[in-house]
């Protein structure tokens, strides 16, 4: 049995959630499937247990079966997790409840390396490839910032999905004083006019740098994530852009991370996104392919994992 931590089944979408295609892809290899969610953990006697589902996926038609049921996680094969960012209090004290059994059992990432890699921060370990970049929580840097570039964007070091996420211009000092209230520390960057033709989301498995995506905001706008309304298509990598994702792999090895989505705009890295990593579903659309099965064949389910 494969276990799938991941948020409550009801918030997850056929049309677009890459946890259930991966969950499909594993099904049809002939594994049960147990869901859970983070709150669904709990540690007693000796070894953590969930009370969650074993799901029934009828993929195809968009349905599901799911029947309660407790399972001890040292029973699982290997689990993978899947939960949504935003990354508080609560998903760091999931994360340190599964270390427990990472020595025992694969997961898929493992927790403590969704821990050590930030989503947001890790991209400034690469400071030749991002924008100009601000992190702070004083006002003050942020506004000589704004002067220096015109134009910046501010985001919330630990959100997802694009929320969080403003633009700022001069006439703009009341909205970054709320916004940093808010939020505390920000990061601000320069504003990248080449996000007006997308970004880049390139899909790094194991090491491999297995594909790409362009996705396209709405008119005049600038987030660039599908859920808010962008457009996917077909892209290349090219060399600049190639290096940043070769680099970024090697980063991703040795933190030990399994599946990552490396974000870029105009040849430089935003982001670098572990904890649920997304848009699968879109690159086999416009590729006509089947990532998940290239992915579920990099955990390698019939070899032993240790």
């Amino acid at each position: 049995m494969i276990g799938i931590q991941t948020d409550s089944l009801e918030s997850l979408n056929f049309e677009s959630d890459t946890s259930l295609l991966l969950a499909s892809e594993i099904a049809s290899r002939g594994y049960k499937l147990f869901f859970f969610c983070p709150n669904d953990i709990y540690f007693a006697g000796e070894t953590i247990s969930a009370h969650g589902h074993i799901v029934d996926l009828d993929y195809a038609n968009h349905k599901y079966q799911a029947s309660p049921h407790i399972a001890d996680l040292l029973d699982l094969k290997l689990v993978l997790v899947r939960q949504n960012p935003p990354f508080d209090l609560g998903y760091l004290h999931n994360t340190y409840m599964l270390d427990i059994l990472e020595s025992k059992i694969p997961f898929f990432n493992k927790p403590s390396a969704i821990r050590n890699t930030p989503e947001k921060l890790s991209a400034l370990r690469f400071p030749n490839y991002i924008p100009d970049t601000l992190l702070t929580n004083q006002a003050s840097l942020v506004m000589s910032f704004l002067q220096k570039h015109k134009k910046i964007v501010l985001k919330a070091p630990y959100g997802f999905g694009g929320n969080e996420v403003k633009v700022a211009e001069l006439n703009s000092a009341a909205n970054i004083n709320q916004f940093m209230q808010e939020h505390g520390f920000v990061i601000a960057q320069e504003f990248l006019d080449e996000i007006k033709d997308g970004d880049k989301r390139v899909f790094i498995v194991a090491r491999d740098i297995l594909g790409a995506i362009r996705r396209v905001p709405q008119a005049h706008g600038f987030l660039s994530n599908l859920g808010h309304g962008a457009t996917a298509h077909k892209t290349s990598l090219s060399p600049k852009e190639l290096e940043i994702c070769e680099n970024v792999s090697d980063f991703l090895r040795a933190q030990d991370i399994f599946f990552a989505g490396v974000d870029l705009i105009g040849e430089k890295l935003i982001e670098i996104n572990v904890t649920s990593p997304t848009a699968v579903k879109a690159y086999n659309a416009l590729y006509d392919s089947a990532l998940e099965k290239t992915i579920v064949d990099m955990m390698q389910l019939n070899e032993k994992n240790g």
